[in-house]
């Protein structure tokens, strides 16, 4: 009988949604926290360290700290970092909202007990949610993380009910990501390689025509297996992939920027505004003004007070 997931529990409390540039140079810890983080690097390289396992910083890395895990990150020589910076407790405790600062001060009481923390890959090696998490659908991430951020803070019920449910909405896309990543490894690593050279190419060319050729060739796969692999640990073919990200970029353009929607269709790879509406409108079932005047509706009326 299959053992139930932390996750399938979790209930968060976020204690920090930020969306920040850093100086040049940034350096932070060795450290630790008293709660969770998740720090995505939208732009800037360096060097992450968590325990005593380093790994380098790319945009669109992604890191998970856990309670009281020491851990370390500095930007590359005359460099700097655009974050995305959560931290939260997996399940609300009573004291959640009382820790209004995750990095405990010296000589101030620690927080006994830690909060209930994620398992990683050792505790759970197929569901465990390693440190440095492979992410692959960035845009979704940062879809996410926005409509987190729109909604911190917010002193309404429904306003936390949103925050919440996105919060778990990202926490269930890493824990996806991380269970296809470990279902298609092989003894060789080639499976899990050539399918990351297939979406970091889509990633980069949302703007432009992709053919399942130019997939194929990136990832150095026939088609056929490129096609196998892709509808087994995606449950999609290459090309709707490729739609779907295309979408969810656009969903953030809308969200977030005050774009033309026209702009937006050719920034996100469709070749006219009209193809643009009816696949919008049938991927997501309102067209991209609607969606875009309703999520602002949504944000000024959590700003009135109650």
């Amino acid at each position: 009988m299959s053992s139930i997931h932390p996750l399938s529990m979790a209930s968060p409390y976020i204690r920090i949604a930020h969306d920040f540039h850093t100086e040049e140079n940034m350096r932070i810890g060795p450290t630790r926290i008293v709660d969770h983080a998740l720090h995505y690097f939208k732009e800037g390289d360096g060097v992450y360290t968590v325990g005593n396992r380093p790994t380098t910083i790319k945009a669109g890395s992604l890191f998970l700290i856990r309670p009281g895990v020491p851990f370390s990150f500095s930007a590359s020589p005359g460099t700097r970092f655009h974050m995305y910076n959560l931290h939260f407790d997996l399940i609300e405790q009573e004291d959640s909202a009382a820790i209004t600062f995750p990095y405990p001060k010296q000589g101030e009481p620690q927080r006994v007990p830690l909060p209930c923390c994620l398992p990683d890959e050792q505790e759970m090696p197929v569901s465990g949610l390693p440190s440095s998490v492979p992410l692959v659908e960035t845009a979704t991430y940062e879809q996410l993380f926005f409509r987190i951020l729109q909604r911190f803070g917010q002193p309404n019920t429904i306003a936390l009910l949103q925050s919440k449910s996105a919060m778990l909405e990202l926490l269930a896309l890493l824990l996806r990501q991380t269970e296809n990543q470990h279902a298609s490894s092989t003894s060789d690593g080639t499976y899990e390689t050539h399918l990351s050279h297939a979406v970091a190419f889509i990633q980069s060319r949302l703007h432009e025509p992709i053919s399942l050729d130019d997939i194929a060739k990136a990832a150095q796969m026939s088609k056929s297996y490129l096609l196998k692999c892709f509808r087994n640990i995606y449950r999609l073919s290459p090309i709707k992939f490729v739609m779907k990200q295309r979408i969810e970029r656009a969903k953030c353009e809308l969200l977030y920027t005050s774009k033309p929607i026209k702009t937006i269709a050719g920034e996100t790879g469709f070749d006219s505004i009209h193809s643009f509406y009816h696949t919008f409108q049938r991927e997501v079932g309102t067209s991209p003004g609607a969606y875009r005047a309703l999520a602002h509706s949504t944000a000024l009326q959590q700003e009135e007070p109650e």
